[in-house]
């Protein structure tokens, strides 16, 4: 029996279960259990997160396939738009400009008319002003003293002749 004893002593399954019992002491002692389980939610917790954010992020991709997929027909609206917008100013621009040319030739017009009213009258005076000098010298180298008096004699009677 001692030969059977010596061999257990030195069998596999001896060691197997000295090392089995000490694990579970160990597993006792540090409460391992609990700390594998708490890991084991940390992963569940980790993973479940994971897939939210992995949904969402399809979500978002779905919604940006979308937008990218809409912005070609966008961009035509929003090109249309433009143009609208723009042959609406070109046109007001080109009515304004019309309204202001013509404003501005009847304006140069009034002026013009003016300074023509205004250039045939300064002539006019100038023109009668000069008759006016050449008259008078003419009247000085006609006129002789004879004559000179008799018009002041013919005045001096038509004063006599009216009445007051």
């Amino acid at each position: 029996m001692s030969d059977f004893i010596g061999y257990i002593l030195h069998s596999n399954i001896i060691n197997l279960l000295a090392v089995a019992v000490f694990l579970v002491w160990l597993v006792k002692k540090f409460n391992l259990v609990g700390i594998i389980d708490g890991k084991i939610e940390q992963i569940k917790s980790f993973v479940k997160n994971a897939e939210q954010e992995r949904e969402q992020a399809i979500a978002e991709l779905k919604e940006v396939k979308n937008k990218v997929k809409n912005i070609s027909e966008e961009k035509k609206e929003i090109t249309q738009e433009a143009h609208k917008t723009a042959d609406m100013y070109r046109e007001k621009i080109e009515a304004e400009t019309v309204q202001s040319l013509q404003e501005i030739e009847k304006n140069t017009e009034k002026f013009l008319d003016a300074e023509q009213k205004s250039l045939k009258e300064s002539i006019s005076r100038e023109v009668a002003q000069d008759a006016l000098e050449i008259a008078k010298e003419h009247i000085k180298q006609a006129i002789t003293d004879d004559m000179q008096k008799k018009y002041i004699n013919d005045f001096i009677d038509s004063l006599d002749g009216m009445k007051v």
